[in-house]
């Protein structure tokens, strides 16, 4: 919702928004989805791996590792109605460090949960993200096989009527 605020209500110096192209429902479920689809890779890669945390735990860590960057959002949406593009810097740095102190919350609640060391979690995270890409790979396949399927369902049908 903040992404959405952000880039419907930002100031137009600040953000690039079409409204011909502009989908607010398709950027709600990316980030959702992205959440999501870490939760599920940390969640498989750390249970085959020994941790001890489970799906609820990792869920928690992570959407609550994530409220800098959403307090981050609803900040820069209203600076950039205050702030002139010279004074960019500015959002530039909280960017940063409200991605740095969401790292750091992710990293200490991960470490907490799945009782790790610094350099076996940052491994997990690693195999997560690949993780994380294969799953997204094969919901693409996935998808990509339902369309052809759909397609030459519709050809068949089409063909049986036809003659």
């Amino acid at each position: 919702v903040a992404v959405v605020l952000q880039t419907l209500n930002g100031c137009f110096l600040f953000t690039k928004y079409d409204p011909e192209s502009f989908n607010s429902l398709w950027v709600m479920a990316r980030s959702i989805g992205l959440v999501v689809l870490w939760i599920a890779a940390n969640w498989l890669v750390c249970s085959l791996l020994g941790g001890e945390g489970k799906l609820r735990e990792i869920t928690i860590v992570t959407c609550y590792s994530l409220l800098p960057l959403i307090i981050k959002n609803f900040i820069t949406l209203l600076l950039t109605n205050i702030l002139l593009p010279a004074e960019a810097n500015f959002l530039s740095i909280l960017n940063v460090v409200a991605f740095l102190y969401c790292m750091l919350i992710i990293i200490c609640g991960l470490l907490k949960i799945h009782d790790f060391s610094f350099s076996r979690m940052v491994a997990t995270s690693v195999l997560s993200l690949a993780g994380a890409a294969i799953i997204f790979f094969l919901i693409i396949m996935l998808i990509m096989l339902f369309q052809q399927v759909i397609g030459f369902a519709a050809t068949v049908i089409s063909e049986l009527f036809i003659l």
